[in-house]
């Protein structure tokens, strides 16, 4: 994502041609930047169009290069690929945005901005459930009705609870217990923190592909999932501490 992006804002002229491009994964990294560098608040008519108005203030263009270059250096996690056959560009145990990883998925388009929130969101095109999980909840950012307890139970094994809507017989439950043999994934995108002290909103790791094991109750679901990929010991850490 990094040698991209700096690739891409290097040279002296903007990319063309985003919105058209046959390379799907592609199209979806640089829709990813350009979320990320103008926020689902802006609208636009074509990603062209943004990546024209950055081109504007050279200055500003050249100082994300650099703070690129400061990033590839400070990178410590050790990325692995997602492991499903989707163009979609996200790499386990990286970090991303809540509407970095909409854009990955494809979702939402320049002119019409995804406006997802929190939560599970389902994505019909590529058969993917993708939960976003924040560990630590505070009353102040979520109502009573939302702070579900969601944990790690090992490095391979997360608690998670659906939306209090959700029962183990509806169309969503269902497809929760079945994905396996329907042929739907389930993706984990989990943060320790909504609002960290020094203020930024912080972003998700993508703990990738998850299985699932059991499930108690219903309205919500207390399901546990299999991580296809063993979470980061320091990630574990912070889980442990958000169960209690």
């Amino acid at each position: 994502r990094l040698d991209l992006y700096r690739s891409v804002l290097s040279p002296p002229t903007p990319p063309t041609g985003i919105d058209a491009s046959t390379d799907e994964r592609q199209r979806r990294l640089l829709a990813m930047l350009h979320f990320g560098l103008w926020t689902v608040n802006t609208r636009m008519a074509t990603y062209d169009e943004g990546f024209t108005r950055l081109w504007r203030h050279d200055a500003l263009r050249r100082e994300l290069v650099e703070v690129l270059d400061v990033l590839a250096q400070r990178a410590a996690s050790l990325v692995r690929p997602l492991g499903l056959p989707l163009p979609v560009p996200v790499g386990v145990h990286a970090r991303y945005s809540r509407d970095e990883t909409l854009a990955a998925f494809g979702i939402g388009t320049p002119d019409k901005p995804p406006t997802f929130r929190e939560g599970p969101k389902w994505d019909e095109a590529s058969r993917c459930d993708i939960f976003f999980v924040t560990l630590t909840k505070s009353e102040k950012d979520y109502s009573p009705t939302t702070l579900y307890r969601d944990y790690a139970i090992s490095r391979d094994l997360f608690h998670w609870e659906s939306q209090s809507t959700t029962s183990d017989t509806s169309p969503t439950g269902r497809r929760y217990i079945n994905h396996q043999r329907e042929g739907s994934h389930v993706l984990l995108f989990v943060r320790e923190f909504r609002t960290p002290r020094h203020g930024t909103t912080m972003p998700y790791m993508a703990l990738g592909p998850a299985t699932f094991v059991q499930h108690e109750g219903s309205r919500p679901m207390a399901i546990t999932w299999r991580l296809h990929t063993p979470m980061p010991a320091e990630l574990f850490e912070d889980a442990r501490v958000a169960a209690g």
